[in-house]
This record gives structure tokens, C-alpha cells and sequence, in this order.
């Protein structure tokens, strides 16, 4: 009879064990249901003074002058209001600036503007509609970067998410890039990029388009043209 109850006590043990460590992976697995899905908006500020100052270099190569003409310069760009757009959507205004070097005074030349919604973040800038991000920001999430103008589709795609970056003496603890287009064959080399930073924006761009002399490989027309981030106000 002892015998009998010493198991019957064991087995009771037991299955106490194993409900209570049920209960716990239960408790512990609806805990991380239950935490939210990030969606990456804070790649995209929209608050209202958010400013962003990029050293800028473009390279153009002109096949009829046969000249190559290197420029360098400086755009700042801030976030000047937010207004509701004809679908009564917050919209940031943004204005761009330019200067020939860090001494000289800064000179509007562009205005622009920006919308994010659940799914994706738009630019307005000369007369064109871009679909910029889309969220959640995942890896190797590819979508049209043209679905919201007339222009031929162009598949943009995440390559990285939320790595660790460098650039230009700044430390970026999560960066996404884009890449929009990219063609390197004989005749053509056309490479577009972009790279954003969490609660920063865009820190990085990089827009390659070169027709190429089918013979030698060398550059005929064409232009290199990079923005980097030097500096940003939140």
C-alpha cells in the first residue's frame, strides 16, 4: 500500500510540474504576441524643424564637348509645416536648399513634400509622386517606387534593415537601404540607391547613370550625383 501511494504521490508531482511549466510558456509566448509589430516609421521623421545638411557631388560627363565637369556643394533640408493634402492627410512641407560652400549664404531652390500612411511613405518633388519606404520595413520587401505616377515601373527593394552604419565620422545604430534601379551591362551602367537612418531620414544617396563606349568601356555621357549627411537637427 505504501508502494502504491509513494508512485500515486509521485505521478501527482509530476503532472503538477508539467502544468505549471504550461502555464509559464503559455504566459510567456502570449507575451511576445502580444508586443507590437515595429513598422519602421521613425526611418521617415515628419516633425515640423527637422533638419538635414548633405554635402553633395556630382559628376557629369558631356559626349559632344567631350569635358567632364565635377561640382561640389551643399543642400540643407528642413521641414518648414505640416497642412492636410486635397485627401486630408498630414503632409509635410518641406524646403530645400543650396550653397556653393559652407561660407556662403543658403539659397532656396526646391520645395517639396512629404506623406506617410500606414503602408508606405510618399515624396512629392518636381511635379512627381515617389513611394519611398513601405512598412513594415522587412528584408528583401521589393515594391513599385513609381506606383504613384506615370513613369515606368521601377522596382525598389530593402537589401539591408536595421544594420549598424558609419558614415562620414556619424554613427547610425539602424539604417535601411533601397536600392531603386540597377543595370551594368557593356553599353550602360545605371545604379540608384538610397539609405535612411532610424529617426534621422535619409543619410545617403547615390544616383549612377553612364552610357558607356561599347568598345573600350569608357564613360560617353552621363552623371554620378551623391547627397551624404553631415549633419541633422531633430
Amino acid at each position: 500500500m505504501r508502494d502504491i501511494n509513494f508512485f500515486t504521490m509521485k505521478t501527482i508531482n509530476y503532472l503538477i510540474v508539467i502544468a505549471v511549466l504550461t502555464v509559464l510558456v503559455s504566459g510567456c509566448k502570449k507575451s511576445e504576441d502580444q508586443q507590437p509589430l515595429y513598422l519602421g516609421f521613425d526611418y521617415f521623421p515628419i516633425n515640423n524643424g527637422h533638419e538635414l545638411i548633405y554635402d553633395a557631388d556630382s559628376i557629369i560627363t558631356d559626349e559632344f564637348s567631350q569635358t567632364t565637369r565635377t561640382h561640389h556643394f551643399q543642400i540643407k533640408e528642413i521641414i518648414d509645416s505640416t497642412y492636410l493634402d486635397n485627401e486630408g492627410r498630414p503632409t509635410q512641407l518641406i524646403e530645400r536648399y543650396i550653397r556653393d560652400s559652407s561660407n556662403a549664404p543658403w539659397i532656396i531652390f526646391k520645395v517639396a513634400s512629404a506623406t506617410i500612411t500606414n503602408t508606405r511613405a510618399e515624396r512629392f518633388e518636381d511635379n512627381i509622386r515617389y513611394v519611398k519606404l513601405v512598412f513594415p520595413v522587412k528584408q528583401d520587401i521589393n515594391w513599385n517606387g513609381n506606383a504613384l505616377n506615370t513613369n515606368e515601373t521601377k522596382d525598389y527593394q530593402y537589401t539591408d534593415v536595421h544594420t549598424g552604419l558609419t558614415l562620414n565620422g556619424i554613427n547610425y545604430d539602424s539604417v535601411l537601404t533601397v536600392l531603386q534601379d540597377e543595370e551594368i551591362n557593356l553599353i550602360e551602367n545605371r545604379y540608384f540607391l538610397e539609405q535612411y537612418a532610424a529617426r534621422v531620414g535619409m543619410i545617403y544617396k547615390e544616383n549612377i547613370k553612364q552610357v558607356l563606349d561599347f568598345n573600350n568601356q569608357t564613360v560617353k555621357s552621363g552623371y554620378i550625383y551623391k547627397e551624404t549627411l553631415i549633419s541633422y537637427t531633430p
